[in-house]
């Protein structure tokens, strides 16, 4: 069984499944055998495999705890001089080593978080008494789940019920849709680009015939650690609307009869390490139909045509819009010009790094202005610019910004040194369009 199908029929969860408990009581969770959709111990490594590799290089979690201290600081503090419940815990130790998996069964429960009903997966985890020794903080509403002792993200959670303790992982809230924000503030503790330390890449692994294996090596894995780069990729992520898990019908990651060779191909496997110290090992992104999604069936809508293109060339993913692709959101700026003496049409479209040298020859005050603005969106002076770009036909550098307010507005115009080559489109939350135009 493929990893990709054995995660669709553990995703088929519907809400009757999971027993709804609104005190959230020490008993509100249920246990839902699942031995008959696994095939062995050895498919289950692939689970807990993957969260081993995500998290061996935990150290330190939330700085904020300690303003007055830098990182390295925190690390090297007496762990005796730190409260019992504040003591730091490694995560990956409390994980066990692959091929000690001991559940063969999918664990769900509901945890209350904010004005969400967040869904945990129980995982292997080790002993009961090291468990019970790693308990931080009480969450609040939440009797017997406690967060990791040491950190206040809420990524893992430990719960102790009847005496036993057991190790969670947040997997989703439980709601038709919601804005993945909430996810990366609530849950991760992110609230900007710089809470990124560096994205590491791979390519999708579900294919692992011999030219599924040559393409994985020939993709390998890299990393993103250009703050701009991360910047923008945060801002399509902050932007995205997710639907929850068990959602497998809304993802095409290229999976056919003719094999899954075109899902490594343009699909991409992400762990983004924050300076936090957690990893997020569970999205993945996939340019057959332009949309991140997880284990789970876990299910985020289509980027636009502007957004996938920033995504795919970040990816290093190349020639992956094709008929096959269908119908995707488009952008405003992405319009066609037809010269009505040549019958011409001629696609406009932001300047990306195959045609960069070509933008080197229209013009310095163009590449000056687009720098200018670039740097001002990676020093946080320009919180309201969702993207900036260079375009062709006529050239000019579009801003796409998500706020009305004239005083920013003009902020934005006044890196317009030589006038008219800015133009700012207004998009609201970086997902719903409103084909403003600013002159």
């Amino acid at each position: 069984m493929k990893k990709e199908e054995l995660f669709g029929a553990i995703g088929k969860i519907n809400s009757e499944t999971i027993e709804r408990n609104a005190p959230f009581e020490r008993d509100d969770h249920k246990v839902v055998n699942w031995k008959r959709w696994i095939a062995s111990a050895a498919s289950l490594a692939v689970i807990v495999g993957a969260g081993l590799f995500a998290y061996h290089q935990l150290k330190i979690n939330d700085k904020s705890v300690y303003p007055d201290k830098g990182i390295e600081d925190i690390i090297n503090m007496p762990q005796e001089d730190l409260p019992e419940q504040e003591k730091m815990v490694d995560i990956s130790s409390l994980l066990l080593a692959e091929g000690d998996m001991r559940e063969e069964a999918l664990r769900i429960s509901q945890v209350r978080i904010g004005d969400y009903t967040a869904l945990y997966e129980g995982v292997d985890s080790v002993s009961d008494d090291v468990l019970a020794a790693s308990r931080g903080k009480e969450l609040e509403e939440n009797q017997g789940w406690y967060k990791v002792s040491g950190h206040e993200e809420l990524q893992y959670l430990i719960r102790e019920s009847d005496g036993e303790c057991t190790l969670w992982k947040f997997e989703s809230f439980l709601t038709e849709e919601y804005p993945y924000k909430d996810v990366l503030e609530m849950v991760y503790g992110i609230t900007s680009a710089d809470d990124i330390r560096k994205i590491t890449v791979t390519a999708a692994n579900m294919d692992n015939s011999d030219e599924g294996k040559r393409i994985q090596e020939e993709i390998g894995q890299y990393e993103i650690t250009s703050s701009l780069d991360i910047q923008q990729l945060y801002d399509i992520l902050f932007g995205l609307t997710c639907y929850g898990s068990d959602h497998w019908d809304m993802i095409d990651y290229g999976a056919d009869d003719a094999g899954m060779t075109k899902s490594v191909q343009m699909g991409r496997y992400l762990a983004i390490e924050l300076d936090n110290g957690i990893i997020i090992d569970s999205m993945k992104y996939t340019a057959v139909s332009g949309m991140f999604y997880e284990y789970g069936g876990v299910a985020y809508n289509s980027l636009s045509v502007q957004d996938k293109e920033t995504v795919d060339r970040i990816f290093q993913i190349e020639n992956c819009i094709d008929d096959n692709l269908g119908d995707l959101p488009e952008s405003p700026a992405e319009t066609v010009q037809t010269e009505n003496t040549a019958s011409l049409q001629t696609e406009d479209v932001p300047v990306n790094e195959n045609t960069y040298q070509e933008a080197h020859g229209y013009s310095e005050d163009i590449e000056r202005i687009q720098a200018a603005i670039s740097q001002a969106m990676v020093d946080k002076e320009l919180p309201f610019v969702i993207s900036s770009s260079i375009y062709e036909n006529p050239v000019r550098i579009v801003v796409t910004v998500n706020t009305t307010d004239e005083a920013s507005i003009n902020k934005v115009k006044a890196f317009d040194t030589v006038g008219g080559v800015i133009e700012i489109i207004y998009k609201e939350n970086g997902i719903m369009d409103k084909g403003e135009r600013y002159e």
